[in-house]
C-alpha cells in the first residue's frame, strides 16, 4: 500500500523552516536582549570640574599659599577631641609649655615648646638687623580669655549682637583664641599708633620680609573681607599652629566653645559667624 505525499510534510521541509526561525531569532536578538551599556564608574559620578569640593587647609610649609590669599572654608571631616575644654580651647596643655626667657617679655610668658627655638632664632636675627622685638602676650589660658572678653562685656544683655560684634573687632571668645594654642605672640605693642610710627612701620616691615623664614606668619594681616580686625603685631607660628587649627575648624569644636556659661555666648551664637573669625586668615608662603 502506497503512502500517501501530502500526509506528512518532507524532512527537508522541517528542516528549512527551523533554519529560518533560528536566522530570524539571530538577527533580532539586540532588539530582544539589548546590549549592556559600555558606561564606566567614573561616568557615574559627577564631572569633577562641575562639583563643589572642601579645600582641607595644607600644613606643609612648601604648599602655602602666598601671602594675601584667604581661607574662609571650614573642613567638615576633622576628628573632635573628645575633651570638654582640651588644648584648642586653651585648657590642659600645660605639658606643652615653656616659659619665655625674662629679657624678651615684661611679664612671665609661656609659649608652645615647639615654638621657642623658631622664636628665639627670630628676635636674635632682628637683633643683629637693629631691630627689638619684645614678647607683649604669648600662651593665653581659657581662664584669662573668659576675663578679658568678660571685662569687656560688662553688664550688657546676654543677647546684645551690637555688643558681640563690636568686641568681636579685637578680642576671641573664649575658646577660639589662637592665642589657647601657645603658637601666636604679640610683638612690641597691641597699640595701633605704635605700629603707625616710624619704628613700628621699619618693625612690621621687617617682620614681614623675615618671619616667614623661621614659620611665622601674620594671619590677621590686611585683605580680609570677614573675621578679626588688622593685628599688625600678631604672629602665628604656622608649622605648630597647624595642628590646632584643623581642629578648631570642625563644628563640633566650635559648639563646645559656644556652649560654655559666658557673658555673651547667646549673642555670639545667635550671630551665625563665628567660624568667620576662626578662619578668615592670612596665610604665608613659608
Amino acid at each position: 500500500m502506497r503512502h500517501s505525499n501530502n500526509k506528512r510534510p518532507p524532512i527537508l521541509g522541517i528542516l528549512l523552516i527551523l533554519l529560518g526561525l533560528l536566522a530570524a531569532i539571530y538577527f533580532a536578538k539586540d532588539l530582544i536582549f539589548p546590549k549592556p551599556s559600555k558606561q564606566t564608574v567614573k561616568d557615574v559620578y559627577p564631572n569633577e570640574a562641575t562639583t563643589s569640593t572642601v579645600d582641607i587647609p595644607k600644613t606643609n610649609a612648601e604648599t602655602a599659599p602666598e601671602q594675601g590669599v584667604i581661607n574662609t572654608m571650614p573642613s567638615s571631616n576633622i576628628t573632635a577631641p573628645r575633651d570638654r575644654l582640651s588644648q584648642v580651647h586653651g585648657a590642659g596643655n600645660d605639658s606643652e609649655l615653656v616659659s619665655l626667657p625674662p629679657k624678651y617679655t615684661s611679664k612671665n610668658e609661656q609659649i608652645h615648646k615647639d615654638v621657642y627655638d623658631p622664636l628665639m632664632a627670630m628676635i636674635a636675627a632682628a637683633q643683629k638687623d637693629g631691630v627689638s622685638l619684645s614678647v607683649v602676650s604669648a600662651y593665653r589660658s581659657y581662664k584669662r580669655q573668659k576675663q578679658i572678653w568678660e571685662n569687656k562685656w560688662g553688664s550688657a544683655s546676654d543677647n546684645d549682637s551690637k555688643k558681640a560684634l563690636s568686641i568681636l573687632k579685637w578680642s576671641s571668645f573664649p575658646g577660639m583664641s589662637r592665642h589657647h594654642w601657645g603658637t601666636e605672640v604679640d610683638f612690641n605693642s597691641v597699640a595701633l599708633n605704635y605700629w603707625q610710627s616710624a619704628q613700628g612701620i621699619a618693625t612690621h616691615q621687617w617682620l614681614v620680609n623675615n618671619a616667614p623664614s623661621f614659620g611665622f606668619c601674620q594671619v590677621y594681616g590686611p585683605n580680609r573681607e570677614k573675621g578679626y580686625s588688622e593685628e599688625p603685631w600678631h604672629w602665628s607660628h604656622i608649622p605648630t599652629a597647624d595642628r590646632y587649627f584643623g581642629q578648631i575648624q570642625h563644628p563640633e569644636i566650635l559648639q563646645i566653645a559656644l556652649n560654655q556659661p559666658v557673658k555673651g555666648a547667646q549673642a555670639v551664637r545667635s550671630l551665625g559667624t563665628a567660624m568667620d573669625y576662626v578662619t578668615t586668615i592670612n596665610h604665608c608662603a613659608l
